[in-house]
């Protein structure tokens, strides 16, 4: 039975150590560790018991800026990769081509093939594009590879239609000895809107904070003109070499945690758009082997739908035994600044006594 977890004590002790991150890798035989991201570019292991430091490594000062791009298993191996997605940008091409590892002895500067082509097809203009993503293996022996593949028509500056294949491979810690593992190739679709990101998919993966084991999930996002939309999810498990896709109904809208294709932790994020922050209901959802628990549901909790003020889980956790989840809510609101009443939303009021003194704090507060 899921038990609603008690406040952790690292949540008084990270302010303390002037923690950008923390990443806790999950258990892999019967112990845990516990890295910090520091300023200015430094990860240390704390004793997960007594939080004294054990050791630190250099990272590069990127990685605090951007710290979800920065992963460790429980190896100690780490990466550092910024994200690359379709289409690509001018900078794109040569400031996300580096990938820096740490092997669990020295750092490396990887290359990753971040690509673009252009060539004429009768009056339209061909632009071929790669955006590889690489992942730690949990055993530390390999990185594993996701990339969209897409070949894009386009003339005077307007998308007509891609053709886009999603790809997954492996290699050694140098990024050699590439072995194809799958890849899934998505219909060809035609840019309705100009713009193929706003009607076409393209493949997202999420993987363990531990690495890629037998397990990680690949769903399918439209970015769209307001808001993004999962097409499809698959739950990807490895057995005896070979990657086997199952799909998961309804698709996956944001994952938090995730153990197998029968135990994932999801955010279903808000709705709004143009401008506003609450349209409808933040929720947090667990799937457990074919069923629904709503883990944390904006709404009920906070009943907060006159106000544009937003409350979501922006991370959450399972816990080894799968007995607790964990999850961090906060709010869309700014310290000192008004909150606004919401799209469709009606100020609530208060009843005022005769007093002249309660009548002009009712106003105040209305």
């Amino acid at each position: 039975m899921l038990k609603k977890p008690r406040a952790s004590s690292l949540k008084n002790t990270i302010p303390a150590l002037c923690v950008v991150l923390a990443l806790i890798t999950p258990t892999l035989a019967q112990n845990k560790r516990l890295w910090v991201l520091r300023i200015p570019g430094e990860m240390t292991e704390y004793d997960p018991t007594t939080f004294d430091p054990k050791s630190s490594v250099k990272v590069p000062p990127e990685a605090v800026a951007s710290p979800q791009s920065l992963s460790v298993n429980h190896l100690g191996q780490m990466l550092f990769a910024m994200p690359a997605s379709l289409p690509l940008r001018e900078d794109d091409l040569t400031a996300q081509k580096k990938v820096w590892l740490w092997d669990g002895h020295a750092a490396n500067i990887l290359n990753r093939d971040v690509d673009r082509a252009t060539s004429a097809t009768g009056s339209n203009l061909a632009i071929t594009e790669s955006a590889p993503v690489p992942n730690l293996a949990a055993d530390g022996t390999h990185l594993y590879w996701f990339a969209n593949q897409a070949r894009r028509l386009q003339r005077d500056g307007v998308d007509l239609s891609t053709k886009t294949t999603w790809q997954l491979w492996r290699t050694d810690l140098a990024g050699a000895g590439r072995e194809d593992l799958t890849s899934v190739a998505m219909p060809d679709c035609s840019c309705a809107t100009g713009s193929c990101e706003e009607t076409c998919p393209y493949g997202e993966t999420w993987v363990p904070d531990e690495g890629i084991a037998k397990f990680f999930l690949l769903t399918q996002f439209v970015a769209g003109q307001t808001e993004s939309v999962a097409k499809s999810t698959s739950a990807y498990q490895e057995s005896s070499g070979k990657w086997d896709a199952a799909t998961l109904n309804p698709p996956l809208q944001r994952v938090l945690d995730g153990v197998d294709a029968g135990t994932v932790l999801e955010a279903i994020p808000d709705g709004g758009c143009c401008g506003w922050e609450n349209e409808s209901n933040d929720q947090a959802l667990l799937r457990l082997h074919g069923k629904t628990l709503t883990i944390f549901d904006e709404r009920a909790a906070y009943k907060n739908p006159n106000y544009d003020v937003s409350f979501y889980s922006q991370n959450g956790k399972l816990s080894p035994d799968l007995g607790l989840v964990a999850l961090t809510i906060v709010a869309t609101a700014q310290p000192d600044k008004p909150i606004q009443l919401a799209d469709e939303g009606q100020p609530i009021r208060r009843n005022c006594s005769a007093s002249a003194k309660l009548c002009s704090i009712c106003r105040r507060s209305r």
